[in-house]
């Protein structure tokens, strides 16, 4: 689908910020802004929880994690700027705490990330589906497939590794 993507490019060549604003929809500068602030929620409760950490497996899988959101949080932030889309209040650049919890076990702390990620898959489905601008869809469709990737080596590699997956009851047929 090269073709759609270079008539894209070609129309917001020599545009302003204003000019530009009109080419996306307010749905998809909502969506923009949503999953910005999503993202930036995220990257300060993963940093959290790489604080508590101890298998430090375990910590390379979120920093690995971390690295992906910030890259995903510059892309955003660009993407909203060029189309001239405000950006959402930003946090604290890192988080760090002394205070060590019991409760921050490492099978706590991938229970909440692995939650978390199976639970925001289908905000970038459903903003994928909803945007009509070639530029904005190619984004979300990168961070849906991003997204359901890491989820499923979350899954594969790590949660049925430490055994730490919710165990669904087998069915039984009766008879």
């Amino acid at each position: 689908m090269k073709i759609p993507k270079q008539i894209q490019q070609i129309k917001e060549i020599g545009k302003s910020t204003k000019e530009k604003q009109s080419l996306i929809s307010a749905g998809e500068a909502w969506q923009l802004w949503a999953i910005l602030s999503e993202r930036y929620s995220v990257l300060a409760t993963s940093q959290v929880f790489l604080n508590y950490a101890k298998d430090n497996d375990f910590k390379l899988i979120l920093d690995f994690g971390i690295k992906i959101i910030k890259k995903e949080i510059t892309t955003l932030e660009k993407t909203m700027l060029d189309y001239g889309v405000p950006l959402p209040e930003r946090p604290a650049v890192d988080v760090n705490t002394a205070f060590q919890p019991e409760i921050f076990t490492d099978k706590f702390i991938f229970e909440r990330l692995y939650i978390g990620i199976r639970d925001f898959l289908p905000t970038f489905q459903i903003a994928y589906i909803q945007s009509g601008t070639e530029k904005i869809r190619d984004l979300f469709q990168k961070f849906l497939l991003s997204e359901i990737d890491i989820y499923d080596k979350l899954f594969t590699y790590y949660g049925k590794l430490k055994n730490w997956l919710p165990e669904p009851p087998r069915y039984q047929p009766l008879g």
